[in-house]
C-alpha cells in the first residue's frame, strides 16, 4: 500500500527531485536543509597571444599510429606562425626524458 505522502507528491509525474523532497519533508513536518548550494567561479578564458614572426610560437602534438603490427609513436613540433613541421620524432617509445632532450634545443 503506497504512503499518502507518497502519492500526493507527484512521484513519476515529472516532478523534479528538489520539489518532491521538500513536499514529502513539509507533509512529514521535518525541517529543510536552509544552506544554499556552493557554485564554482566561472574561469573567463584568456586570450593567447598571436605570433608576430617565424620561430615566436611552437605546437607540439603526440600522435600514434600502427605499422607493419607495431604501433609507433610520433612528436611533432609545429611552428603557430607558418604551420611549418621543424621537428619530428618517431619511433616504437617515446619516453619522457627523450621529449626532454628534444625539447630543450628549441628553447
Amino acid at each position: 500500500m503506497a504512503c499518502p505522502a507518497y502519492t500526493s507528491c507527484g512521484f513519476g509525474r515529472g516532478a523534479s527531485r528538489t520539489t518532491r523532497t521538500e513536499r514529502l519533508y513539509r507533509a512529514e513536518g521535518l525541517s529543510l536543509r536552509l544552506k544554499r548550494p556552493t557554485h564554482l567561479p566561472v574561469i573567463m578564458p584568456t586570450q593567447r597571444p598571436t605570433p608576430n614572426g617565424a620561430d615566436e610560437s611552437r605546437v607540439m602534438d603526440f600522435a600514434r599510429m600502427r605499422w607493419r603490427g607495431r604501433r609507433i609513436r610520433m612528436l611533432t613540433i609545429i611552428d603557430a606562425w607558418n604551420r611549418e613541421c621543424p621537428y619530428i620524432v618517431v619511433d616504437f617509445s617515446l619516453k619522457g626524458i627523450r621529449v626532454a632532450r628534444v625539447l630543450v634545443p628549441l628553447l
